[in-house]
C-alpha cells in the first residue's frame, strides 16, 4: 500500500530540511498585499441586532473608520465604500431626509447602491456648507 506524506505549504511552519523550505520561494506575484487586509468588523458580533438602528450606526462608523485608512485603489476600498453606504442607510433609512451625521468627506456618494438610493429620493441633500447634492 502506498504511503502519502503531507507537508505544510506554509514555509514558516515547515520543519527544517523540508522540501518546502529548501525549494519553495514565496513571490510577491503570488501573494497580493490586498488579500492580507483585515476586515475588523467581520464577522459581526453575536450581539449584533439587525433590528436596532444603533447597531447599524455603530457598524457604519466602524466601517467608516476602517475605510478612510485604506488605499482607494484597492478593491477592498470599493467593497468597503459600498458596505458603508448599505449600513449607513440601514442606520438612517430616511436619508437624505431627516437627521443624520455627516460622514467622512473622503467617502464619496458613489457606488451602485447609494446612487440608486438617491435616485429614488425626490429631495436634495442639504449639507451644512451650503452644497446641494443629488
Amino acid at each position: 500500500m502506498p504511503v502519502v506524506q503531507t507537508m505544510s505549504l506554509d514555509r514558516w511552519h515547515s520543519p527544517p530540511g523540508s522540501p518546502v523550505n529548501d525549494d519553495f520561494e514565496l513571490s510577491d506575484e503570488f501573494i497580493s498585499p490586498a488579500d492580507d487586509i483585515p476586515i475588523p468588523f467581520l464577522p459581526l458580533p453575536s450581539e449584533f441586532d439587525y433590528t436596532k438602528r444603533t447597531d447599524w450606526e455603530m457598524l457604519s462608523k466602524r466601517i467608516e473608520n476602517w475605510l478612510i485608512e485604506l488605499n482607494t485603489k484597492l478593491p477592498q476600498w470599493t467593497w468597503g465604500r459600498n458596505t458603508f453606504w448599505l449600513t449607513f442607510i440601514a442606520a438612517f433609512p430616511s436619508f437624505p431626509r431627516g437627521t443624520w451625521p455627516m460622514w467622512n468627506p473622503r467617502i464619496p456618494l458613489e457606488g451602485t447602491f447609494i446612487e440608486q438610493w438617491l435616485e429614488t429620493s425626490s429631495t436634495n441633500i442639504k449639507v451644512d456648507d451650503g452644497l446641494s447634492l443629488r
